[in-house]
């Protein structure tokens, strides 16, 4: 059987093994080989659950530099920057998803597929930027500031507000 016959049995694991095999082949375009990868960088994502979200990390970024390499054969492969567009979708990098989704619909325009994925990773990454006060660098920062707040009310003697706590702390940092 094929790798792409395993892939559609869902048996993954020997969809990987078969397409390692075909890339290990003499006498291969740099097209053809880079549709393997990207065949096994898919393979990759879908073993663990639908999509990659259940796959282990490891597999997402064994995925992620078979897309890579898919695309370093063959630029002008839509399905290679699809793939990348997964990987780094699986990993969480939504910016890179994005744009490698954007080069996919660069080279094949209107997919709706892929322009699905490109928006669902520009969802999550908007979504990202809306959440960095819960990241926990972001919360020491604010920590800072808020002591720095503390201190310099003291020294005053009075609370401090608006642009005046805003200019205090700026001045302190």
């Amino acid at each position: 059987m094929t790798g792409d016959e395993f892939y559609i049995q869902k048996a993954f694991n020997k969809a990987i093994e078969a397409y390692t095999t075909a890339i290990a082949l003499s006498g291969l375009s740099p097209v053809q080989r880079a549709a393997l990868y990207a065949s096994r960088s898919a393979a990759y994502l879908d073993k663990g659950g639908t999509g990659g979200s259940f796959s282990c990390e490891s597999d997402r970024k064994i995925a992620l530099e078979d897309a890579k390499e898919a695309v370093r054969l063959s630029t002008t492969s839509c399905e290679s920057h699809f793939r990348a567009g997964n990987a780094y979708h699986a990993l969480g990098k939504y910016e890179k998803a994005a744009r490698a989704f954007d080069r996919a619909l660069g080279l094949v325009p209107g997919h709706e597929e892929i322009r699905q994925a490109r928006d669902e990773s520009r969802r999550k990454l908007a979504f990202g930027a809306t959440q960095q006060h819960l990241d926990p660098r972001h919360i020491k920062t604010l920590n800072v500031l808020h002591e720095t707040r503390k201190v310099w009310q003291e020294k005053l003697g009075r609370p401090i507000t608006g642009k005046l706590a805003r200019k205090r702390i700026d001045m302190a940092a």
